[in-house]
């Protein structure tokens, strides 16, 4: 009679709410040779917003791997959390930057269809001013965590 003992669970180890971080990741774990996948990252990646109601971004791994992952977390834990910077240097000077484009995106349109017959020039200033508003589409958050479950992780002798 067949074996078909082998345990082919998989385990969270992290919840990240970071697409880069997941890859990152899944990068670490592969070249550790260490089985793992994302729950919920083709989600996120089609349509972000959903990535509140999945509540992240899972990160399992094989269950015969689990100590060897959770031990790699433990190390990337250990290190200073990086920063991400501001467009400009200063959360200040980046969220002024970020409400003169919102005014100029509206205002120079209205003021351009008051000022004389549409010409054009209104949707010409609004395409201008468009990709501005995508660039500077809200202040970034200063850190991404990420979730370890390192508890997990089981006594060695």
């Amino acid at each position: 009679m067949a074996d078909y003992s082998f345990d082919d669970r998989f385990e969270t180890v992290a919840i990240t709410w970071s697409q880069p971080e997941a890859a990152v990741m899944l990068s670490m774990f592969e070249f550790y040779g260490i089985p793992a996948f994302a729950l919920g990252r083709r989600h996120v990646s089609a349509q972000g917003p959903i990535l509140t109601a999945l509540q992240g971004i899972q990160i399992r791994v094989a269950l015969g791997s689990l100590n060897e992952a959770l031990d790699l977390l433990a190390e990337v834990a250990e290190r200073p959390a990086a920063v991400r910077p501001y467009a400009f240097g200063l959360p200040g000077l980046y969220r002024i930057i970020v409400v003169l484009a919102l005014l100029a995106a509206t205002v120079m349109p209205v003021a351009l269809a008051l000022i004389g017959p549409d010409d054009g020039m209104a949707t010409i200033a609004l395409v201008l001013l468009t990709p501005l508003l995508l660039v500077f589409n809200g202040a970034p958050p200063p850190r991404t965590p990420s979730y370890f479950m390192l508890w997990k992780r089981t006594a060695t002798a």
